[in-house]
């Protein structure tokens, strides 16, 4: 039988035995535009699927929150210093935004590889190339099968924080960063010609694979305390039962020392509690690591239970209560 019940206690009796942390009982009872020539410049219309945009609850700032990081399988690959820095910034676009991480992905890297090398050497800057080729192309070159996907364009910028503050300062731009449809990106940055000046060229590409029945879908359960300390997160995530088989819970890779878990196959419902001792986790954690397989096509969700908590300390003996949201993707 599922019995919240059992969770609060083990809580407890692990919180009085093992670490004597007083701070968690508030936790377990729920108290709780520029225009001139040669300077930087994005393109003001996007080329995108249409998305239904999910409704999010905001978290405020120095809060700290739970999201997923969703694999379908696909190898993440190295990026460079520049491109490294785009895409912390573009997660804390999104992060700041309520919405989960995105992570690098090798064909939409080679994507973005290919389409800014195509405008240096045929010497344009836009969405569709002088002889037709539009960003779907690239997409379909390296094989890279989408439900979602969109492009960012940007040109004559010194720094990596300059490109996403105009990204975000243009609409069509902002809603690709912050569209929660897309869990994957690649990005590409290459010298060279621009309106008879020399240039820094940069394509970012933005997808949600299509997951097919039988694949392996992988979702990291992390949380992001900000500036203060994680001392607990209990987790109850939920997903469809007669859609995903659940084949592991894994805590290799996590943060932090000591777990509980509980499953209930039929209802689809994971319950994870992770403790760290004072003064805790400060800033991004990994939490566990679980893997489904996929048993039919259709819409999928992993959501939050609404008991879900995250308990962070700011240093000073005030304790931290967060807010969680629903994430979800696409299996197809």
């Amino acid at each position: 039988m599922f019995k919240s019940v059992f969770l609060k206690n083990a809580i407890i009796t692990a919180i009085i035995l093992g670490f004597q942390f007083p701070i968690f009982a508030q936790a377990i009872n729920n108290d709780i535009e520029v225009k001139a020539e040669n300077l930087p410049v994005v393109l003001t219309e996007e080329v995108k699927t249409s998305v239904i945009k999910r409704q999010t609850v905001p978290i405020s700032l120095n809060s700290a929150q739970l999201y997923f990081t969703i694999d379908s399988g696909n190898s993440v690959i190295e990026e460079n210093d520049f491109s490294r820095t785009i895409l912390e910034e573009i997660n804390r676009q999104r992060l700041v935004n309520s919405l989960p991480v995105l992570t690098l992905n090798s064909k939409l890297n080679k994507a973005a590889e290919l389409k800014v090398a195509d405008m240096v050497k045929n010497g344009y800057f836009d969405h569709n190339s002088p002889t037709g080729l539009t960003p779907w192309y690239w997409f379909d070159e390296v094989g890279y099968d989408f439900i979602y996907a969109g492009e960012n364009l940007a040109v004559d910028f010194d720094s990596p924080e300059g490109i996403v503050q105009a990204w975000m300062d243009s609409p069509s731009h902002r809603q690709n960063i912050l569209d929660n449809h897309f869990n994957e990106t690649g990005l590409a940055v290459m010298q060279g010609k621009h309106n008879g000046h020399s240039s820094i060229f940069v394509v970012q590409m933005f997808g949600q694979p299509r997951i097919r029945v039988n694949d392996f879908v992988n979702a990291d359960i992390m949380v992001d305390s900000e500036k203060q300390s994680i001392n607990l997160v209990h987790a109850v995530v939920h997903y469809p039962s007669d859609k995903l088989i659940l084949n592991a819970i894994n805590f290799d890779n996590s943060d932090f020392s000591l777990f509980l878990k509980e499953v209930d196959v039929e209802k689809g419902t994971i319950i994870i509690l992770a403790i760290q001792p004072f003064p805790g986790i400060k800033g991004i954690a990994e939490v566990a690591h679980l893997e489904f397989k996929t048993l039919e096509e259709g819409d999928v969700d992993l959501t939050w239970g609404d008991d879900s908590v995250v308990l962070a300390n700011d240093g000073l003996g005030t304790n931290i209560l967060s807010d969680t949201i629903d994430i979800s993707y696409c299996i197809e």
